[in-house]
């Protein structure tokens, strides 16, 4: 019987067989606001305190701030969530409590993960729930490049219309 052997010196190409078996089906919402200072006379924002500085301004609602436009980019991921099964079999990413939600998204989405996670005021809508990046770290097997996403649950300040 002949059988395909494989050495510890070949090299393995991993990338399309990973790449088939996943599927990115989930679409998710990106959304980074373009802030811009408060124009009230009396108003502004004061980035030492990460306030503003009259807190009973009726034009920014005591921000400091209002969104000028959003940035607003869909990636597909694959959406989980952190529970006992994956725990038990060692699924979850390390660090990862119970009750989180991680991604595992391709390289081309990683670049919005990326300016989400540099925005503090940015997050990412699923499910009408709304998260930030806790960790991005890199899952992949040799050639295939993945990226493991933990979110933590967020209560985004400024919210775009419609998320």
């Amino acid at each position: 019987m002949n059988s395909m052997r494989v050495g510890p010196r070949e090299r393995l190409d991993f990338s399309q067989a990973l790449t088939d078996t996943r599927i990115y089906g989930r679409t998710i919402a990106v959304l980074v606001p373009a802030l811009a200072e408060c124009s009230g006379s009396s108003c502004g924002f004061d980035e030492l305190h990460d306030s503003a500085i009259n807190p009973s301004c009726g034009d920014c609602n005591g921000l400091g701030r209002t969104v000028s436009s959003w940035a607003i980019a869909t990636i597909y991921a694959n959406v989980r969530n952190v529970d006992e099964m994956l725990v038990l079999f060692q699924k979850a990413p390390p660090g990862a409590r119970i009750g989180e939600t991680f991604l595992t998204i391709s390289l081309r989405e990683l670049d919005q993960v990326k300016r989400c996670w540099n925005d503090k005021d940015s997050y990412l809508a699923i499910d009408s729930n709304f998260f930030r990046p806790k960790s991005i770290e890199a899952a992949g097997v040799g050639y295939a490049e993945e990226w493991v996403v933990t979110l933590a649950a967020f209560s985004p300040v400024f919210r775009a219309n419609g998320y």
